[in-house]
């Protein structure tokens, strides 16, 4: 079974020093099977003029499991995050998976206030077939 859609929205968030950060949410989860990890895609989109989510991977990443996937963290099956960066002028779409350092969410006094992140990131480029792979995993008997 694949994973499904359960979620698509715009995310607005606080950037480095003021609200008015704006993002794309998709949140793709087995519903048949509890355990398997969630995919949860990120997209800079062309309206944002704040900081990018590139920047605030690690915050914005732990602020969208605490709302929507408060549950992924206690499991062994950490969730997949996938940054995407749409088509801009010369630069063609990509998309990077991002790990952490630590995947224990903390509260730090950062950027004007407390705010939740996770440790330090770190980016691999995925070819689109490998996020169709992780969205739509093959059945295996």
């Amino acid at each position: 079974m694949s994973r499904q859609l359960t979620h698509d929205f715009r995310h607005s968030y606080r950037g480095y020093y003021h609200d008015g950060g704006i993002c794309g949410v998709r949140i793709y989860q087995d519903v048949d099977r509890p355990g398997t990890p969630p995919v949860l895609v990120l997209t800079e989109l062309p309206e944002n003029d704040n900081t990018s989510i590139t920047n605030l991977i690690e915050v914005l990443t732990a602020e969208l499991i605490a709302a929507y996937l408060p549950s992924a963290l206690e499991t062994d099956e950490l969730p997949v995050v996938v940054e995407h960066y749409p088509v801009r002028g010369h630069l063609s779409e990509h998309y990077d998976r991002v790990t952490f350092d630590s995947w224990r969410p903390r509260i730090e006094h950062r950027y004007g206030g407390d705010r939740i992140r996770l440790g330090v990131p770190e980016w691999r480029r995925l070819m689109p077939w490998e996020l169709e792979a992780l969205i739509s995993p093959m059945v295996r008997p």
